[in-house]
């Protein structure tokens, strides 16, 4: 029963990638178009930038939600309660801050996002650390992560001589490495315990939301 219902929620998760991905490809040409129609303005303003900021607040409502409640957002995808376990939770959580994470790189100006987003990752990676005692995950290689990045976030922000294929490129290589390798992920990082087909569910849907970061 528990697969057939994490086999429906992957491939809903599936769906929404692809979705969302479609819509953050929309959300980032309209944010780094500079151009504004006369009809717009007439208007009284950039409709294309109310739609990147609407879409933002989609990504930043959901991954608040996802972190505070967690249980809640499985049980809302169809999954019985008494099948949602720790690791589920735990990585659940991680999948609300990578939300979070899009709509922080929505918003951002389209000329540093490319080396802010470094900064935003860093960030990222610091809050997830705070999610690893449950799961027994040494926290080393997530602290590696957070200071690479915020080094070479600010060396990005403060030279501009970091080419800005890199920060697409990390979350690129991340997004899928995490979205079609969960297991090989989990024992990649050293995961303590096992973890739930629901709790490796949870690592494709980090893949996910770095993919959509990476567009």
């Amino acid at each position: 029963k528990f697969g057939a219902c994490n086999d429906s929620m992957y491939m809903k998760s599936l769906g929404l990638i692809t979705v969302t991905l479609a819509c953050a490809t929309a959300f980032s040409v309209d944010a780094q178009r500079s151009a504004v129609k006369p009809v717009l303005r007439l208007r009284g303003g950039d409709t294309m930038s109310t739609l990147t900021k609407v879409g933002a607040g989609l990504f930043a409502t959901a991954g608040a939600l996802t972190y505070v409640a967690p249980k809640t957002n499985l049980e809302m995808y169809g999954v019985p309660a008494a099948s949602i376990d720790y690791t589920a939770l735990a990585y659940m959580r991680g999948t609300g801050i990578w939300q979070f994470t899009v709509a922080v790189i929505l918003l951002l100006d389209p000329s540093k996002v490319n080396s802010v987003a470094l900064l935003v990752a860093a960030g990222a990676c610091l809050l997830i650390t705070a999610q690893l005692e449950p799961v027994q995950q040494p926290k080393g290689p997530l602290v590696a992560w957070t200071l690479v990045l915020a080094g070479l976030g600010t060396f990005a922000v403060q030279t501009g001589s970091v080419s800005p294929w890199v920060s697409g490129a990390l979350y690129l290589a991340n997004g899928l490495q995490f979205h079609f390798f969960p297991k090989r992920t989990s024992e990649m990082y050293k995961v303590g315990v096992p973890v739930s087909e629901l709790g490796y569910a949870m690592f494709t849907l980090h893949g996910g939301a770095m993919l959509v970061s990476a567009v």
